[in-house]
C-alpha cells in the first residue's frame, strides 16, 4: 500500500508579534548535530531539550534565512530572539510536522528515537 500524502517538511506560522516563522522537520543528521551541541547533560534535561529543539528547527524568520546553529551561545540567542511568542508559534508548527505526536514532549521523544 502506498501513501499518497507526503508528510510536511516545513511549516510557517505567525507568532503573536506578527513574525512569520518557518520551521523545518529535522533530519536525523541535524538531530545528531543538535544533541552534540547541547551535550549529554542537557540532552537529558527535558525543558532544556524542548527549547533547544524548537529553536534549532527554525529555518526562516520573516522570510530571512536563519543559519544553522553551531554554538550553544547561538542556540541561547535564538531562544531569546524567539521569546515566548515565537516559541509558541514553533510549537504550533511542530503539530503539523510531527502529526503522530500528541504533545511537544512526544515530538521530542520521536526526535530522540529516530
Amino acid at each position: 500500500m502506498t501513501e499518497d500524502v507526503k508528510q510536511a517538511v516545513t511549516a510557517i506560522k505567525s507568532d503573536a508579534n506578527g513574525r512569520q516563522i518557518e520551521v523545518r522537520k529535522l533530519k536525523p543528521i541535524e538531530q545528531l548535530w543538535m544533541l552534540e551541541l547541547v551535550g549529554g547533560v542537557n540532552a537529558n534535561n527535558g525543558p532544556y531539550l524542548g527549547y533547544a529543539t524548537l529553536a534549532y528547527s527554525v529555518s526562516k524568520i520573516d522570510g530571512q534565512d536563519v543559519p544553522r546553529i553551531r554554538t550553544k551561545a547561538a542556540l541561547e540567542a535564538m531562544v531569546q530572539r524567539l521569546d515566548e511568542a515565537g516559541l509558541a508559534a514553533v510549537g504550533e508548527a511542530f503539530k503539523e510536522l510531527y502529526p503522530d505526536a500528541a504533545s511537544q514532549g512526544e515530538a521530542q521523544d520521536i526526535l530522540k528515537n529516530v
